[in-house]
């Protein structure tokens, strides 16, 4: 789909993740290996960035 990498995705996710625009949502079981860690979009992150009065 969009040709990237795992690091790359991993990278972007941390960064978004550090900025608190997405959220931990929990861990999705039934699958091999590790559960996914589960993401959302922090519906309030975008608004730190904006001066507060």
């Amino acid at each position: 789909m969009t040709n990237l990498t795992a690091p790359t995705i991993a990278n972007i996710v941390g960064r978004l993740f550090e900025n608190e625009l997405v959220i931990d949502a929990g861990r999705r079981l039934g699958g091999r290996g590790q559960p996914a860690t589960r993401l959302r979009i922090n519906p309030e992150g975008g608004l730190r960035h904006w001066p507060q009065h």
